[in-house]
């Protein structure tokens, strides 16, 4: 049995609401944890646990990787039923990251250019190859 699309049925456009208000108080979280307002006299629930226990902040980022394992699971089945192949859908796949890890290269040899002419520091007193910038700056945001 297939859902009825639209507003009475949770979706909008195709959208699931209720994944897009999830994803909404998650990312006002996320601003708000980043944000606090003075660093000096943060709210304990906005700080992260010192070891033990958890924080409503520490669940921020598990709640992020859930919306975006749902959302993909939407979106591959979405494409599967409209007529695409697996094989389309990886070679679309392949392709988006080859871009983006392109754009990505793009942008850490500029940042490595401003870091070099001393308009931007990147060392933190600490001197780095330009392996270890690569891996710390690029490679990090895709491990």
């Amino acid at each position: 049995m297939k859902e009825e699309a639209g507003p009475a049925a949770g979706h909008l456009g195709g959208r699931m609401l209720s994944l897009d208000v999830f994803r909404g108080i998650t990312i006002a979280g996320m601003i708000l944890v980043n944000n606090p307002g003075t660093w000096s006299a943060v709210y304990p629930p906005l700080k992260h646990a010192e070891w033990h226990g958890w924080t409503p902040t520490d669940l921020i980022f598990p709640f992020f990787l859930f919306i975006v394992g749902v959302a993909i699971t939407l979106a591959f089945a979405r494409r599967m039923e409209t007529g695409g192949s697996r094989h389309d859908l990886y070679w679309k796949i392949l392709r988006r990251t080859l871009i983006t890890m392109k754009h990505d290269e793009q942008h850490l040899q500029k940042r490595m250019q401003q870091a070099a002419s001393g308009t931007r520091d990147y060392s933190f007193g600490a001197t780095l190859s330009v392996a270890e910038f690569m891996i710390n700056e690029a490679l990090g945001r895709f491990l």
